[in-house]
C-alpha cells in the first residue's frame, strides 16, 4: 500500500449539543441552482464540556431543495456564550432527507476572538449532525474531530 493510501484512525469528541428553534419557512422560489427557502433561527440553546450558550434570534438556514431531490443547508448564525463572548457559526452540508436512517452530516466552522476563552474553536475540524428537534425545531449535534 502506498503512503498516501494508508488508513488513519480518527475520532470524534463531543463539542456540543444544539437544541434550535426555527420560524415560519420563507420561499424565495425557484433560482438557478434549485428551489431556495429561508428558515429563519430564533432561539435555542448550546451544551457542551466546554461550550454553554444561547443561540441568538436573527439567523437563518439558506436551504435550497437540488434538482436530484437532496437539500443544500447552508445556516449562520450566532452564539452567545455564559461569558458574554460571541460565537459566529456557520454549519453547511448536503442532505438527503430520503435516507430515513440518516446520519445527516454537516461542516460547522466558527470564527470567536482570538484573545477569548472560545478562541479554540477557530482552529481544528468539525463535523456535525442534525436530527429532528420537534414541531418547529431541529438538533446538531457537533463535534471535533481528532486524530
Amino acid at each position: 500500500m502506498e503512503k498516501d493510501q494508508e488508513i488513519r484512525s480518527v475520532h470524534l469528541r463531543l463539542l456540543m449539543r444544539l437544541h434550535v428553534t426555527l420560524g415560519e419557512t420563507m420561499t424565495v422560489g425557484s433560482t438557478s441552482k434549485g428551489n431556495l427557502k429561508i428558515i429563519p433561527i430564533l432561539g435555542g440553546t448550546a451544551e457542551g464540556p466546554r461550550v454553554k450558550a444561547r443561540i441568538c434570534p436573527g439567523g437563518a438556514d439558506w436551504n435550497t431543495m437540488l434538482p436530484d431531490g437532496r437539500n443544500h443547508v447552508f445556516a449562520r448564525y450566532w452564539l452567545e456564550a455564559e461569558n458574554g463572548e460571541i460565537i459566529s457559526v456557520e454549519n453547511e452540508g448536503v442532505i438527503d432527507w430520503n435516507r430515513k436512517a440518516g446520519p445527516y452530516l454537516t461542516t460547522p466552522r466558527f470564527a470567536c476572538d482570538v484573545s477569548g476563552a472560545y478562541a479554540f474553536l477557530n482552529d481544528g475540524v468539525y463535523t456535525g449532525e442534525i436530527q429532528p428537534g420537534g414541531e418547529g425545531a431541529v438538533n446538531i449535534i457537533l463535534w471535533q474531530v481528532m486524530d
